[in-house]
């Protein structure tokens, strides 16, 4: 079964609230070029079948590229998480067991110098503490300024766990009337602004959040 076809059958119904992001995601890489895609994820899959809590990004990616010829860097500091991620994936992924930035610094440096650019960056290293969610947003900011050097035009930024908050009065069960936006926040929260700052609108938005660098 190709991919396309699976996940339509079989993987978006498990992701839950990713389920629209993801597939927007894939089919901007689908309509980029057919094939000989690069995408560089941080924070791999860690617990399996849990699908609607993380994702199971790195599988994904790596049915994804294994049937376009393309290929995945997926890097995560937790060993643990990196031995079930590489349980799942085929030759065209590989899993590194690193600190994030570094890593992409370093990446960035080699696909520079071999003229090659990323053409999905997906950052989901740190978890995010609902109570204290600016180390998170700082960490992944940190990982975009990282490997900068390597995204083109086209390039895709995505980041998990980012969402629109909103301030809002509940008028009825189902009734709310929003009275303030305050953007982008959780994982994305200085990736957004930073964004919106350079000029590049939003791409898609949801329980994940992507820009398209023009």
């Amino acid at each position: 079964m190709r991919f396309f076809e699976q996940f339509n059958g079989e993987w978006g119904q498990l992701l839950g609230l990713r389920r629209h992001t993801f597939r927007k995601a894939f089919d901007f890489l689908a309509n980029k070029r057919p094939s000989g895609h690069l995408i560089v994820e941080t924070g791999c899959a860690r617990q399996a079948n849990n699908w609607a809590g993380d994702g199971q990004s790195t599988y994904l990616f790596d049915r994804f590229a294994s049937e376009s010829t393309g290929q995945v860097f997926s890097v995560d500091i937790d060993p643990h998480a990196c031995a079930y991620a590489r349980s799942l994936v085929s030759a065209a992924t590989t899993v590194a067991t690193e600190d994030s930035v570094p890593f992409l610094r370093r990446l960035g440096r080699d696909l520079v110098k071999a003229g090659r650019h990323v053409d999905l960056l997906y950052l989901d290293s740190f978890d995010c503490d609902a109570a204290n969610p600016i180390p998170s947003a700082v960490h992944h900011l940190k990982e975009l300024c990282a490997i900068m050097p390597a995204l083109g035009p086209q390039t895709l930024v995505m980041v998990d766990d980012a969402f629109r908050t909103l301030q809002a009065v509940c008028a009825g069960s189902a009734d709310y009337s929003i009275i303030a936006d305050h953007g982008i926040a959780g994982k994305a929260t200085y990736v957004a602004q930073f964004f919106r700052q350079i000029g590049i609108p939003i791409f898609f938005e949801g329980y994940q959040c992507g820009w398209v660098f023009d």
